[in-house]
């Protein structure tokens, strides 16, 4: 599946949340995902990425920041046995992130409203094309210009250099 995607950073979410139940936006559920991400020795260009999330769905996502095709599926195996099999494919562990996640969906497009432990709140957008998100995004109050296509990998390791 391919998933094109754009974050907005926010102090708070509920001028968003209102601005969405004015324009039909539904909530779809609440989720807590406590991410492990890896790289591939060999991937210089940092090109794709492969992630745990809570223990069970190991995700493959390739393509190039705002614009990925991913690939998923649940793994039936404890946590540790998934890390030491991507470690003997050379695959090193980059990064954990823990974040709370409230899903939203207004006509074709879904809306995370992200806190993350450590970095902040986050609207992520993801829909067909950038300019549908960037509709969207105007339609519930965010500023265009605030528009960011790194991910949350990429936002984390920024912090560190």
């Amino acid at each position: 599946m391919i998933e094109v995607e754009l974050r907005f950073p926010v102090k708070e979410f509920q001028d968003v949340k209102n601005n969405l139940l004015k324009l039909g936006g539904v909530f779809v559920n609440k989720k807590k995902q406590n991410d492990i991400y890896f790289r591939h020795i060999l991937d210089k260009e940092k090109r794709w990425i492969v992630r745990i999330r809570n223990s069970k769905l190991l995700t493959v996502k390739t393509g190039v920041e705002g614009k990925w095709n991913e690939e998923e599926i649940v793994v039936d195996s404890p946590k540790n046995k998934i890390i030491d099999f991507l470690e003997a494919l050379g695959f090193e562990q980059v990064l954990k992130i823990n974040k709370e996640r409230h899903v939203w969906k207004l006509r074709d497009t879904v809306l995370n409203l992200d806190s993350i432990e450590g970095l902040g709140n986050f609207v992520e957008i993801e829909g067909e094309s950038w300019g549908k998100i960037l509709d969207v995004s105007e339609k519930i109050g965010l500023d265009k210009s605030k528009a960011m296509r790194e991910g949350y990998v990429r936002m984390f390791k920024g912090r560190e250099t």
